[in-house]
C-alpha cells in the first residue's frame, strides 16, 4: 500500500509541534524608547510568585539584568492568552481532529485502493476468461477423480462435443483403450502432487474417430487438476509418415546395400548409418570408430589412396573411389564410397558427407565376367555375337584366326559376308526361327577372307538383353569331322557289302532281343527284307518254342553271332 508523501509530511509537522517542550520565548523591542515587551509562550511559566517575581523571572529567562536597563525603562509583561491558559485541552482537541482527519484520509485511501484492486482483478479475470475461451489449445479444470468441471470452447472445435455434454463426465470415457493404463498412471502421479509434461494419448471424437492429444497437467490444492491439451494429430501423422519414410529409406539402403555417413571437420566426429557399419564390417550396436581405427581395417594397398582422397575432400575436392575392407574374419569386401564437402555460413568447409555401397558381388561378377571373356576369347570354337540385322559386334580369337580377318575387320562385317549360303533374306527367315525356338543347331559353310569355304556346325542362342535381341553363336569347324564321317560311311558300306556275301546267319540285337541289323542269309531265312526285320523279335517270325531257344544262345548286345546251317 502506497501512502501519499504530502500526508506523511503533515503528520510529521503535527507530531513535532506537539512534542517539542519549548516552542518560543521571544523578547522584542517596543517602538517606543526604553519600553521592553515580554511575550511568554512557555508552558512552564507561572505567575504564582507575584507580578514582580514573574517579571524578574522573565528577564532572567531572557538574560536581561535590571542593571543593564536604561534609566526610566518601562517593562510591560503581557498577560497569557486563552490558548496559553487552556493549552492542554486545545492540544487534545486538535490532536483528535487531526487523527480523525488522518483516519478519514487513510480510510478513503484504502477504499480507493480496494476499488482499484477490484477493478484490476475484474480486468484480469476478463482477460483470463478471454484467453481461456479464445485459446486454440484444450483447457480444462477437473477433479482429482478425473471428472470434468470446466472446459473451454476448444474442446468442441477439436473433439466435436458441446461443452455441456462433457462437463461432469469422466475424462477416461474419452481415452482410447490402449492408452488408459498410462493415463491412469499419470493420474496417480498428479494425485501425488507431481506436474505432468508431454503425456500423449488418443481421445475419442464425437464422430467415432480418435485424435492424438498432448497434455500438460498440474494439481492444485489437492482437489483440482488444471490441464492443457494440444491437438497433435497432424503432427503424429507427419511423424508416422517420417517414420515410414525412414524405415523405407533404411530398407532401401539395406536392399541396395548402401549406407550414408558424415564427418565433422572441426570435431573430427563421424556419424554412420547402420548399413555403413555392416558394409565396413563393424557392429552397429557399438560406437563409430575413429578415423585411424577405420583406416587400419582397409586393405594395405588401399589405405594411402583412400586417405589422400579423404584429405583432399577437406580442401573442397569431392571423391568417388573403390576400396577393400578387411572384416574381422579375414574376408575381403569391396566398397564404393563418394564424399562431398559441405560449407558453413562463412564459406568454410564444416563437414564431409557421402554414401557407401557394398560392391563385393559386382566385383566378383566382374571377375567372373573377365574370366568368361578370357575363356571365350581363348576357346577353340568360334564365338560370334550378332544383332537382329546380322551385324557382328563380338568375335573371339579363334574366329579371327580361322577366317583370316582381324577383329576390327570382322566387326565391320555381317553374317552373309562370312556364310556363303546366307543372304539378308534367308538370314531374316533364320532369325524368325531362332526367335521362335530359342536355340538352333545346324550345319552350314563358312567363308574365309581368301574366299575358301569349309563346313561348320553352328549352335545359335537367342538372347534378349536390355530390350534388344541378340544371337550368341558358337561355330565349330567340322572339316575333320566331315572327313572322318565320309571315311566311316565308306568303311560301313564296305563292311555291309562284305556281310551280305557271308553265307552264315548274322544279326544284331539289343538286350531285349530286338533286331538292329541282319544280313541277306537271315532275310532269306525269315523271308523278309532287313527293313521289315529291324525293330522286331524272333517271336514275330518263328514258333514260340524256337524263339525261346534263341535268347539262351544269344550273346550280349552289339555282338554278332554266326549260326551255321545244320
Amino acid at each position: 500500500m502506497n501512502i501519499p508523501i504530502g500526508l506523511i509530511r503533515i503528520l510529521a509537522t503535527v507530531i513535532v509541534f506537539f512534542t517539542t517542550p519549548v516552542i518560543s520565548v521571544v523578547a522584542e523591542s517596543h517602538p517606543l524608547k526604553n519600553v521592553l515587551v515580554l511575550n511568554s509562550y512557555h508552558p512552564g511559566f507561572s505567575w504564582s510568585e507575584g507580578e514582580d517575581a514573574g517579571i524578574i523571572k522573565q528577564m532572567n529567562r531572557f538574560d536581561i539584568p535590571a542593571s543593564k536597563l536604561p534609566e526610566g525603562s518601562i517593562i510591560i509583561n503581557k498577560p497569557a492568552s486563552i490558548f496559553t491558559t487552556h493549552r492542554n485541552f486545545a492540544i487534545t482537541i486538535t490532536a483528535i481532529l487531526i487523527i480523525l482527519a488522518v483516519a478519514v484520509s487513510l480510510l478513503a485511501f484504502f477504499i480507493v485502493r480496494l476499488l482499484q484492486a477490484r477493478a484490476t482483478l475484474r480486468r484480469k479475470t476478463d482477460e483470463l476468461d478471454r484467453i481461456f475461451n479464445l485459446s486454440l489449445d484444450m483447457i480444462c479444470i477437473a477433479s482429482l477423480d478425473g471428472r470434468f468441471i470446466r472446459l473451454n470452447p476448444a474442446w468442441e472445435r477439436t473433439l466435436g462435443y458441446r461443452i455441456d455434454e462433457l462437463e461432469g463426465r469422466m475424462f477416461f470415457d474419452l481415452i482410447h483403450p490402449d492408452d488408459i493404463e498410462k493415463s491412469q498412471n499419470t493420474l496417480s502421479e498428479l494425485m501425488a502432487g507431481k506436474n505432468i509434461f508431454d503425456l500423449t494419448n488418443r481421445n475419442l471424437c464425437k464422430d467415432g474417430t480418435y485424435r492424438w492429444i498432448e497434455w500438460r497437467s498440474t494439481p492444485y490444492q489437492d482437489a483440482w487438476i488444471y490441464a492443457v491439451g494440444r491437438d497433435i494429430n497432424e503432427r503424429k501423422k507427419s511423424e508416422e509418415m517420417m517414420q515410414h519414410l525412414s524405415e523405407t529409406w533404411n530398407l532401401a539402403q539395406k536392399m541396395a546395400n548402401i549406407g550414408h555417413w558424415s564427418h565433422d571437420v572441426e570435431t573430427q566426429k563421424p556419424i554412420w548409418s547402420d548399413q555403413t557399419f555392416l558394409i565396413l564390417g563393424f557392429d552397429p550396436q557399438k560406437t563409430v570408430p575413429d578415423y585411424d581405427t577405420f583406416i587400419e581395417t582397409l586393405h594395405p594397398d588401399d589405405r594411402e589412396m583412400f586417405d589422400k582422397a579423404f584429405q583432399e575432400a577437406k580442401n573442397g575436392a569431392p571423391y568417388n573411389i573403390e576400396a577393400r575392407a578387411i572384416f574381422p574374419d579375414g574376408s575381403i569386401h569391396w566398397f564404393n564410397t563418394q564424399g562431398f564437402p559441405r560449407y558453413g555460413e562463412h564459406g568454410n568447409i564444416v563437414k564431409l558427407v557421402g554414401t557407401i555401397q557394398d560392391i563385393t558381388e559386382r566385383k566378383q561378377a566382374e571377375g567372373a565376367l573377365r574370366f568368361t571373356q578370357y575363356a571365350i576369347d581363348k576357346t577353340t570354337d568360334h564365338a560370334l555375337w550378332t544383332t537382329e540385322d546380322g551385324s557382328i559386334f563380338y568375335v573371339n580369337d579363334a574366329a579371327c584366326r580361322t577366317l583370316g580377318y582381324s577383329r576390327e575387320e570382322l566387326l565391320k562385317l555381317s553374317i552373309p559376308d562370312i556364310a556363303p549360303p546366307s543372304s539378308p533374306e534367308t538370314f531374316a527367315e533364320h532369325w524368325r526361327h531362332l526367335r521362335k525356338n530359342g536355340s538352333l543347331t545346324f550345319e552350314t559353310l563358312g567363308r574365309t577372307k581368301d574366299d575358301r569355304t569349309f563346313p561348320v556346325e553352328v549352335r545359335a542362342n537367342f538372347v534378349v538383353f536390355d530390350g534388344k535381341e541378340y544371337n550368341c553363336a558358337f561355330v565349330t569347324d567340322i572339316t575333320e569331322r566331315k572327313r572322318l564321317e565320309q571315311s566311316l560311311r565308306e568303311s560301313e558300306g564296305f563292311q555291309r557289302a562284305l556281310l551280305q556275301t557271308i553265307p552264315d546267319l548274322i544279326w544284331l540285337k539289343d538286350p531285349e532281343g530286338v533286331f538292329l541289323a541282319c544280313n541277306a542269309r537271315l532275310e532269306r531265312l525269315y523271308n523278309a527284307k532287313e527293313e521289315n526285320i529291324i525293330g522286331k523279335t524272333d517271336y514275330d517270325f518263328v514258333e514260340k518254342d524256337l524263339a525261346d531257344f534263341f535268347p539262351k544262345r544269344t550273346p550280349p548286345f552289339n555282338c554278332m553271332v554266326r549260326c551255321r546251317k545244320s
